[in-house]
């Protein structure tokens, strides 16, 4: 009986894209609303009038984190069950899939990084490998990389793709994660504009990636971006200068980096677009 309930439900999503959205994040909202509900009764403050980065608790930003997981994953996994499934479907072919994907990553975090360092925008500090360190950031890098691309590409990007297109879908859930990823209210437009246009373009990236070869290598090269980021800051490898983290923000300086590069080459390519359109002959 439940088993074919479930498929029905399968069915009756899966033919309705634009519902399963709507029915997902109001589901999500509710849930979300009702945890905070309950932690204002265990937190003496007034949620509505502070700022997420000041006064709220770090165990009351934890639970919050982790209780926004949880719901997430079990609403895909009731909106969304056949894409769950085909996910983790047992497969040799998806962790070589994934190693290609954690491999490029890394290996662009690294160039960007020698980019910074030439470009004057940062200095290394040191370098050693805690391998203790390193192995904790992996596996935080791969739960955090799985579940953002089980919501960000396999879901969100999918449905929309259904319902409107791919480049509707490519922008969308482009603009969704950069938003997501950049919670500062503390942050002026200009800090804000090049870490949120480097993380709209990496968007971009993680959804083509995902369309053009699978879900399994836009997971590692996700994760492959991760664990740079995380280990440098924890471990304090660079130092970025004022000038730089002035229009950065001072959070993830390498995104506004990354996003400073990926601006000019569109703009390098609009520019050469237009000319090559000049040069052809009109009839």
């Amino acid at each position: 009986m439940n088993q074919n309930k479930i498929i029905r439900n399968d069915s009756f999503f899966r033919n309705k894209p634009l519902f399963s959205l709507i029915g997902f994040f109001f589901l999500l909202l509710l849930e979300m609303s009702l945890v905070t509900g309950i932690m204002m009764l265990f937190y003496d403050f007034d949620w509505i009038n502070v700022r997420f980065d000041y006064n709220i608790p770090e165990r009351a930003k934890l639970i919050f984190s982790i209780s926004s997981y949880l719901f997430i994953l079990k609403n895909l996994y009731f909106f969304d069950p056949e894409g769950l499934t085909i996910v983790f479907k047992k497969e040799t072919k998806k962790l070589r899939h994934f190693s290609f994907g954690f491999t490029a990553g890394i290996t662009t975090l690294i160039f960007l990084y020698i980019g910074e360092i030439f470009a004057g925008y940062a200095l290394l500090v040191k370098f050693k490998i805690d391998f203790y360190l390193l192995i904790s950031v992996i596996l935080g890098a791969f739960f955090v990389a799985l579940g953002e691309e089980l919501f960000f590409r396999n879901f969100l990007f999918k449905k929309i793709h259904a319902t409107s297109g791919l480049t509707t879908a490519t922008i969308i859930s482009a603009y969704i994660y950069a938003q997501a990823h950049f919670l500062k209210l503390d942050k002026t437009l200009i800090e804000m504009l090049l870490p949120l246009t480097g993380l709209f373009f990496l968007g971009i990236s993680l959804a083509y990636v995902c369309y053009r070869y699978d879900f399994w290598t836009a997971v590692g090269l996700h994760a492959g971006w991760i664990v740079p980021i995380s280990y440098s800051t924890i471990d304090k490898t660079f130092k970025f200068f004022p000038e730089f983290t002035k229009i950065t923000g001072d959070y993830y300086p390498i995104a506004g980096y990354f996003g400073l590069l990926m601006a000019l080459i569109f703009l390098f390519s609009l520019l050469a677009m237009n000319l090559i359109y000049q040069t052809i002959p009109q009839e």
